[in-house]
């Protein structure tokens, strides 16, 4: 079936995916680093920051949601996030008391709780890895031929 790509070009889909893999691997053990060492504290709920032009691109146009809250450091200092993981779900409402995790020397990388951007480095994760398993087959096919 594709018998007719150039060798170079599943040598480059190779390097992306594994390249991919890297990134999502990254972004999955440096969430894992955040949730271990935070600092657990509560903190409240503002609003939320929506985006509608994510709905174009889907059948039931729903809109999208990402929460901003703000909380105090131990050092007392408050500290107002815009997340930047967006649902459909608006799970909070003005006011509401909310666990916060951060960081102690960065506070500004703070999540929710329930808020944690895993899911987009996931399906990365997913994806790319079966890319490098296909493109690796590719590469035997070549390597033997």
């Amino acid at each position: 079936m594709y018998k007719n790509i150039h060798p170079f070009f599943i040598y480059f889909f190779l390097a992306v995916f594994i390249s991919l893999l890297a990134y999502a691997t990254n972004g999955l053990f440096n969430l894992y680093l955040h949730q271990k060492n935070a600092i657990k504290t509560t903190g409240i709920f503002e609003h939320y920051t929506t985006k509608t032009g994510y709905a174009k691109l889907t059948k039931d146009r729903k809109p999208i949601h990402a929460p901003v809250f703000n909380f105090k450091t131990l050092d007392g200092e408050t500290i107002e996030i815009k997340s930047v993981n967006y649902q459909e779900e608006q799970v909070y409402k003005k006011g509401d008391t909310v666990e916060v995790f951060y960081l102690k020397d960065q506070p500004k990388k703070a999540f929710l709780k329930n808020n944690y951007p895993y899911k987009n480095n996931i399906y990365l994760f997913i994806g790319s890895l079966i890319g490098v398993i296909v493109t690796t087959l590719q590469v035997i096919k070549i390597l033997r031929a």
